[in-house]
């Protein structure tokens, strides 16, 4: 087993995405999966539901996506489990590495100014395209992120436009 181990783990860290092509019990190994994410962030897709669940996988996700944001790589938190989804100090956490996430956060959480605003500061204007309708006419939310980035105004509601 630890040969057969030590030949996926070489195979994930080439390839990411052969992440797919391995047994379910590969898939479900959080070495496995880990060594995936980081060279392939989108392919957390890929991981057992259980790794789609577990933080330092998804965050090793989501922190190769922003390393590789020139490359216009599918954002990783998509694939996370909706608890993660859901989990606010995980997603304030994550919108730190990269304000993609909150596109992918559950409505709850894209509805919460602390984390939009921390996914503008990240992420530019564009965050707040994420953001929760309430949000987008939300005067100091819309003001504070056009004081961080002026573009962020063509999301706003089109009241405060």
């Amino acid at each position: 087993m630890a040969d057969s181990l030590q030949a996926y783990l070489e195979q994930v860290q080439k390839n990411g995405r052969s992440l797919e092509k391995l047994p379910p019990a590969m898939r479900d190994s959080e070495e496995v999966a880990l060594a995936a994410v980081q060279q392939h962030g989108p392919a957390l897709e890929f991981a057992s539901d259980k790794m789609r669940g577990t933080k330092s996988v998804v965050r090793a996700a989501v922190a190769q996506d922003q390393a590789s944001i020139n490359k216009n790589t599918v954002c990783s938190f998509r694939f996370a489990a909706d608890t993660l989804r859901n989990d606010r100090t995980f997603v304030a956490e994550a919108v730190q590495l990269s304000g993609h996430v909150l596109e992918f956060a559950s409505p709850k959480l894209r509805d919460d100014e602390t984390i939009v605003l921390a996914a503008v500061s990240v992420h530019k204007a564009r965050a707040l395209q994420h953001a929760s309708v309430r949000l987008r006419a939300h005067k100091p939310t819309v003001l504070a992120a056009c004081v961080c980035y002026g573009y962020a105004l063509q999301y706003a509601s089109e009241e405060l436009r």
